[in-house]
């Protein structure tokens, strides 16, 4: 079958969408075990899975796409889709590709395909649930901020994962260190030290960089791997705070909360009702 321009929806058993212009918005449902034939659609596509699993399939490439994943397809781009054993529950955003303004800054995101997980937009998407079916004009200006603020997040993300090709060997250690450490206490100076740089010198690239200082973006980590934990285990929340790095409970939830629009208790419920 060749490729055909079709709505978002096609194969869905029930779906929500709302044109909020420049984007239209939509809450997708597949029944489990459902193929899509190749198809395109004539906007880009940045879309979230919130409950079970799809894999998306392109020329050369196929994305696995669970809870928390987050992922990016420009317009026309050819795809067929295999949806999981538990379904598949999608919220996506589709901007107009007539209104530049939106589209110019979510270039370098829209234009390819991309695909990662990310706690923080899942969140946000979650919280247009229910504003997707208010359906009154306050509804209509949350779900404007709330898309919007999606797409900067996402945006952020791989503005971010760019930066990282071009920078130099030092700064992509220190990084890594961030990585392979993400829940030690770490020094700045101890930092510098292992990559060969003066302090003040890694923060101030560090920054300019990624976007966040070093605190942030360790903090950040903590958080979407406490995600992935409160998805995946039964471990108590008390036992994730801690191993995150937080003194206490309720600091957790405050940071996670920010982090992803949930309490790490409604996060748990949500997502793993979604993955089973």
């Amino acid at each position: 079958m060749s490729a055909r321009h079709v709505a978002i929806s096609m194969g869905s058993t029930r779906s929500l969408t709302v044109d909020l212009p420049p984007l239209r918005i939509s809450d997708v449902w597949f029944p489990a075990n459902s193929e899509l034939p190749a198809h395109t659609h004539d906007r880009p596509i940045f879309a979230v899975a919130l409950e079970g699993s799809l894999d998306s399939r392109l020329p050369g490439r196929e994305l696995e796409c669970d809870v928390t994943s987050v992922w990016t397809e420009p317009a026309e781009e050819r795809h067929s889709n295999r949806v999981g054993p538990a379904g598949a529950r999608v919220l996506a955003i589709l901007p107009d590709a007539d209104h530049d303004e939106v589209l110019r800054p979510c270039g370098p995101m829209l234009e390819a395909v991309h695909h990662w997980r990310h706690g923080g937009v899942a969140g946000l998407a979650r919280r247009m649930l229910p504003e997707l079916r208010a359906g009154d004009s306050a509804a209509r200006l949350s779900l404007q901020a709330l898309a919007l603020e999606s797409l900067a997040l996402g945006l952020r993300t791989r503005v971010a994962s760019a930066a990282a090709e071009h920078a130099p060997a030092w700064l992509l250690r220190a990084r890594d260190m961030l990585h392979d450490r993400a829940y030690d206490a770490l020094d700045i100076t101890e930092l510098a030290r292992e990559v060969g740089v003066e302090p003040a010198r890694l923060a101030r690239a560090f920054r300019a960089r990624f976007r966040v200082p070093l605190g942030t973006y360790q903090r950040q980590l903590r958080l979407d791997r406490a995600a992935d934990q409160l998805i995946t285990s039964d471990a108590a929340l008390g036992r994730i705070a801690l191993q995150a790095g937080f003194y206490d409970q309720s600091h957790f939830t405050r940071h996670f909360r920010r982090h992803t629009g949930q309490t790490p208790g409604e996060f748990r419920r949500t997502h793993q009702r979604g993955r089973r």
